[in-house]
């Protein structure tokens, strides 16, 4: 259980919480994976007092039953659009996720970091940056896989503002929902985001592209590849010029490519593997232990392109090791 001494709320990453019977069920965790519920008589008053306003924050939107037991003013009504959606509440942005009927979490979203902050290592960094030529209008996918809270949003948000702070350009976001602050200018870049929750990505997507200037081809970055639409989406954008950074729940490089290819093929892309080949440029596999994160990367080459073409996956892995040690020698990087 966490040490209750000099925490405080922004100390708090997580809130778990029954809306009905909060006293009894609420729980806040810490990034160092500390847990306190908060009937326990360490937890400070002031954590009480802020799940009760999370509480009813979601109590307005999903019509939870919450007892009055203060008069605490909501500032901001929030819609639960396919389990999950983000409400601020004195000024921290929170990701709400449905756990169950009653039940929910609470994420605090990051604010925009560098990608040094991140702890994503050079080498990774080194890549993120230069992923495409600036001035490229070939497209192509960039995709960041990791588990749950691996930090991937954060990683792709920090990368995609620092690469146009580089070398400028248009960025255009589609999130369900929006988790950290991107719009606006960026040096020479500049980044306009949708809210994808409640018209879904398909429609998002096809809005999104005709906003993009007249004859320009920038990066378009999808939240997260979770259907088959998004992923066939995903793959015809990246085909036609747009540089696509999307994130996907994986547990490796090689995984995220292959979840990608059986969601296009549901999607009625049959030749999903032989369009990857041609634009999938990188992929990048998050993992945080502790505060710490570790990264492997794959780029594309005539090797990856021969794994996808002949469907042998299983030697994606062997493929991330060998490029790892090329990447260290090229960056004079030591493990």
């Amino acid at each position: 259980m966490l040490n209750s001494n000099e925490l405080r709320v922004d100390d708090i990453r997580d809130w778990h919480l029954d809306v009905p019977c909060l006293d009894k069920t609420a729980v806040a965790f810490t990034d160092k994976s500390g847990a306190m519920p908060l009937t326990c008589s360490e937890a400070p008053e002031s954590f009480r007092v802020f799940a009760r306003r999370l509480a009813i924050h979601i109590s307005e939107s999903c019509g939870e039953f919450i007892p009055p037991k203060q008069d605490v003013s909501a500032t901001q009504r929030i819609r639960i659009a396919n389990g999950s959606s983000m409400v601020e509440v004195d000024g921290r942005r929170y990701r709400i996720t449905r756990l169950r009927d009653g039940r929910y979490s609470a994420r605090y979203s990051r604010e925009l970091m560098t990608l040094e902050q991140t702890g994503l290592n050079l080498v990774h960094r080194r890549l993120m940056l230069n992923v495409a030529p600036p001035d490229s209008t070939e497209g192509g996918l960039v995709l960041i896989t990791g588990e749950p809270g691996s930090r991937k949003t954060t990683v792709v948000a920090a990368g995609l503002v620092e690469r146009m702070k580089a070398h400028g350009g248009f960025l255009l976001t589609i999130e369900d929902p929006i988790e950290i602050e991107m719009e606006g200018w960026h040096g020479k870049g500049y980044c306009e985001q949708i809210d994808a929750s409640s018209e879904g990505f398909a429609s998002a997507i096809e809005r999104a592209l005709r906003c993009f200037p007249s004859g320009m081809r920038g990066t378009l970055f999808l939240s997260e590849v979770r259907n088959k639409y998004a992923a066939c989406e995903a793959l015809r954008a990246a085909r036609n010029g747009y540089l696509v950074v999307t994130t996907q729940h994986a547990d490796s490089p090689g995984g995220g490519l292959q979840r990608m290819v059986s969601l296009a093929r549901d999607g009625g892309e049959p030749d999903a593997w032989m369009i990857l080949s041609q634009v999938f440029r990188m992929g990048l596999h998050l993992s945080l232990r502790g505060n710490a994160l570790s990264s492997k990367a794959l780029i594309n080459n005539d090797t990856v392109r021969g794994l996808m073409l002949n469907g042998q996956t299983q030697h994606f892995a062997a493929e991330v090791e060998k490029q790892q040690e090329m990447l260290e020698k090229r960056f004079g990087v030591q493990r």
